[in-house]
């Protein structure tokens, strides 16, 4: 069926990338949840705490455990809001991958990328996944927010009439936790917000599949279309 089909997210492959100063650190305390090692080192120039990246890459389940055991030792440490990135390409699993945590850990926020779609901005060689059409001013100014503890107004996109439609007003999670995700999430402008980075991959074919069902269902294409705007 389409359902199990959207759910087969475990095929995924997932990567913890390199933390910010990751080079400047010291105090390390090491951490296993299911046989995965979770690592932490006190980065001395943020004067807080950064998981140490993981080397090579770990299935879907591996990597929500490593990811949840690291968010939980960040929000244990730190004692502030804990901002996760995560990143791959369309039909990958990062959707599936940020509602599995915050199954685990709730009241936490998730951002889409998707709704940061500016329909303003002019599509170029109908690349309609171009990275420029994305809002990602207004997206920092909403980490802003929440991480100087103000509530903000999150960007809401319809994709069916290709237009922004409303603002959804949030506060900073009770959880400690936002998690940002979207194929752009781990640009250059974007990384230096993330305590946690992850890389969501999956097979070629099944991430085109997943791509095809997603958008015949959220904005009505059919397969051929769907299929003519994937550069």
């Amino acid at each position: 069926s389409r359902d199990r089909t959207l759910h087969r997210a475990h095929r995924s492959a997932v990567r913890i990338l390199e933390q910010k100063h990751a080079n400047k650190t010291s105090h390390h305390k090491q951490d296993t949840m299911s046989g995965i090692g979770v690592e932490l080192a006190f980065n001395d120039e943020a004067k807080d705490y950064r998981i140490v990246p993981k080397k090579g890459m770990m299935s879907f389940d591996q990597g929500f455990f490593c990811a949840v055991r690291a968010i939980q030792l960040l929000r244990e440490k730190n004692k502030r809001l804990v901002f996760v990135g995560i990143a791959g390409p369309s039909g990958s699993g990062k959707t599936s991958l940020a509602r599995k945590i915050t199954n685990v850990i709730p009241k936490s926020l998730i951002i889409s990328l998707d709704n940061y779609l500016d329909s303003s901005r002019q599509v170029l060689e109908e690349n309609f996944d171009d990275y420029r059409l994305m809002d990602f001013e207004l997206l920092i100014k909403n980490l802003q927010d929440l991480k100087e503890g103000r509530e903000t107004d999150l960007p809401l996109y319809d994709f069916r009439k290709s237009g922004r439609y409303a603002y959804q007003h949030v506060q900073p999670p009770e959880s400690q936790l936002v998690i940002v995700e979207g194929t752009y999430v781990l640009r250059a402008e974007l990384r230096p917000w993330f305590d946690l980075k992850i890389a969501v991959s999956g097979g070629i074919h099944f991430d085109l599949l997943k791509r095809i069902l997603r958008d015949t269902s959220r904005t009505g294409q059919n397969p051929s279309e769907s299929i003519s705007q994937i550069t």
